[in-house]
């Protein structure tokens, strides 16, 4: 009861057939009260009732593992949702915010349900989606997502003819530019999101298009709609709405190489494993987030691909999304060479500029790597073992040795992954939570990526290499035909310009990748010594306050039992800190200010000062880290600390005892 007026929430999971098949589906729906006691109880109804019931009952929140048991696809569950009472928010209790799909069994063990061993009924799995929309679990499946869009154009159509025409057409070409790049730097110093696509004339532009991430109260002072005599500044909002659903049947479970060439219009290309096209198209108007949902139905993307040596910084955004590198030329790509790569693939010419640029820079891609995934195929034919190729290939594109892909793919046909991975994560879970320990997987994966893209700028250096050789060839030749009057041949200088900027990129790639190569070493041997108990984390904390302390669990989450935190020089310390730290049970403290430690000990805060440390603590890649051996020293401040306590204790009876003693022989006198 809340205000009077009864609140429900409603679970729903499909009971029998199938919204693809033939037989017509049937639901449990389970509906739950505000404090989560069941109040309905419907083990087979038809959707039709689901609906009537929701409308019965006005649901706060309706709750499902897989909206797409609903609906044969996205386009029909949208029309389904409709018929459902508007003011009833409907969620996927097993969709995180951040996009990730859960087991519905472990979000229900972490509100206290028990979900049993075996596979839920539908009934129960009904149950568990009410009572998670009551507790607010789950993302919101329909959302309405706000852009801006900004035209700049040309306001007139030059007519007439000869040279004052085209005086005109500069004029107004550059006076576009010239509002394209106000409207640029406007939206830059506000630091607001955007893609800019424009089509570039000579004197200026025909048009830019800005698309930008945010509404259009955000543009208010920034940007304002023009009509002029030479340009245009229209500004118009989008509004879409999005199905925000995740499902494991959603998207075919292949690996898939990806080109993009952005812009006004964007093509878009994908290839599988093989250099095979599986999609190819120009679409006008597209944004970042519908790239990504035109994507996902097609594949798994491992790599993406420009036909520019300077990656736009959409293609970039899209590509960290999935999670993959990008595959850019050492030099841009020729308009004849593009066209020979499509035509050859495609066995005819390519519909227009952008799908042919998009698939070129796909097929480079390929066959930047094509050599090692035909490897793959060879020794996966020599081995005469039935293993997904395309998953060991996946493997190896992502920077994963071949022998070691190979194992990975065994392991899913022997089913030892399922059968164990399982338990093993819940085994560490566990452990992480009484040690307090972080989970290393996102350390595998960003050592995977660093892999692949080191991978990607080894090749892009001996593609630069070569082309260096060719350039001193050249110029060589170019030196013995013309001798004297080679100082004067614009042709040579040119060459020799371009051996110079090919050399300084040469030496900055080897830098960048003697870095990068630097970094995963490094990384490497962090992640070796945590497991071995080497090393330890640090939780750095700027001070000991409470605002200081709830920053830090806003970025790395909840203070855990048995973390150790780092205290820099000169930080404030908070009594109330001092406090939540003792309730979250924490193992200790490194203060780099001895004074800082004695006073956290002084209140009963295990705590050594950074100089104590054997070796100091050192920043690894962003990480704090300190040797094992301070787990030790901090244990031994705390039994210190207890011994403390109880000879403080002892003290305190034996005064006690005295005064007691002492009246005791003033009465008897």
């Amino acid at each position: 009861m809340t205000g009077g007026k009864r609140t429900f929430y409603m679970g729903i999971d499909i009971a029998s057939g199938s919204p693809q098949g033939s037989r017509r589906p049937k639901y449990s729906v389970v509906i739950v009260n505000g404090d989560g006691r069941p109040v309905l109880v419907n083990p087979s109804v038809p959707l039709s009732r689901v609906i009537r019931l929701a409308w019965d009952y006005r649901p706060v929140k309706i709750g499902l593992d897989n909206p797409l048991e609903l609906a044969a696809g996205v386009g029909e569950l949208e029309k389904i949702l409709s018929l459902f009472p508007p003011e009833s928010e409907i969620v996927q209790v097993n969709l995180s915010p951040d996009g990730r799909l859960q087991k519905l069994k472990t979000v229900a063990r972490e509100h206290g349900l028990e979900a049993g061993k075996g596979k839920l009924s539908s009934v129960k799995t009904a149950f568990i989606a009410a009572y998670l929309a009551k507790e607010g679990e789950g993302t919101p499946i329909r959302s309405i997502e706000e852009k801006t869009i900004i035209i700049v154009s040309k306001a007139r159509s030059p007519r007439g003819g000869g040279f004052s025409q085209q005086r005109l057409q500069r004029r107004v070409r550059a006076s576009v530019h010239i509002a394209a790049m106000k409207v640029k730097e406007a939206l830059d110093k506000a630091g607001i999101e955007y893609d800019m696509h424009y089509r570039r004339s000579v004197g200026g532009l025909e048009q830019a298009v800005f698309t930008v991430y945010a509404p259009r109260t955000r543009l208010y002072g920034l940007v304002r709609p023009h009509r002029g005599l030479d340009y245009t500044i229209t500004v118009k909002t989008i509004y879409k709405s999005r199905l925000n659903v995740a499902s494991d049947s959603r998207r075919p479970d292949r690996p898939v190489i990806v080109g993009v060439d952005p812009g006004v219009t964007t093509g878009v290309a994908v290839l599988d494993l093989n250099g095979k096209p599986i999609y190819l198209a120009s679409i006008k108007g597209i944004d970042r987030g519908s790239i990504i949902e035109e994507i996902s139905g097609l594949g798994r993307p491992v790599m993406f691909a420009v036909d520019v040596s300077e990656v736009p910084e959409s293609v970039r955004w899209i590509a960290a999304k999935f999670n993959a590198p990008v595959y850019s030329p050492p030099a841009d790509l020729d308009a004849a060479e593009k066209r020979e790569i499509a035509t050859r693939i495609l066995g005819r010419p390519p519909v227009d500029t952008h799908q042919r640029d998009a698939l070129a820079a796909a097929y480079k891609a390929f066959q930047l790597m094509r050599r090692k995934l035909e490897h793959v195929e060879h020794e996966l034919s020599k081995m005469g073992v039935e293993i997904d190729v395309d998953k060991v290939k996946e493997s190896v594109v992502r920077g994963v040795t071949l022998a070691e892909a190979i194992e990975r793919a065994i392991d899913d046909v022997l089913g030892e992954k399922k059968r164990s991975g399982e338990g093993d994560r819940e085994v560490q879970a566990r452990n992480t939570e009484n040690r307090g320990e972080p989970d290393y997987r996102y350390l595998v994966e960003k050592i995977e990526r660093l892999e692949a893209e080191r991978r990607i700028l080894e090749d892009k250096i001996r593609e630069l290499e070569r082309r260096v050789r060719l350039a001193e060839l050249e110029v060589a030749s170019a030196r013995r035909q013309v001798r004297l009057e080679i100082l004067k041949d614009e042709e040579v200088r040119r060459l020799r310009e371009r051996a110079r900027l090919l050399e300084s990129r040469i030496n900055e790639l080897e830098e960048r990748l003697e870095h990068a190569m630097g970094v995963v070493r490094r990384l490497e041997e962090v992640a070796v010594k945590l497991q071995r108990g080497d090393l330890v984390l640090l939780r750095r904390l700027s001070s000991l306050t409470p605002r200081s302390i709830r920053k830090s669990e806003e970025v790395l989450g909840p203070l855990l039992p048995g973390e150790i935190i780092f205290l820099p020089r000169s930080a404030p310390i908070d009594r109330e800190a001092l406090g939540i730290l003792a309730e979250a049970s924490i193992h200790g403290v490194i203060a780099e200010d001895e004074k800082s430690a004695d006073l956290l000990v002084s209140y009963g805060i295990p705590a050594i000062p950074s100089s104590r440390v054997p070796g100091g603590v050192e920043s690894i890649a962003g990480l704090l880290v300190a040797p094992g051996i301070v787990t030790g020293m901090l244990e031994d401040v705390a039994r210190e600390i207890e011994e403390r306590k109880r000879a403080e204790l002892d003290l305190e009876r034996l005064i006690r005892e005295y005064r007691s003693a002492r009246r005791a022989n003033k009465m008897k006198r």
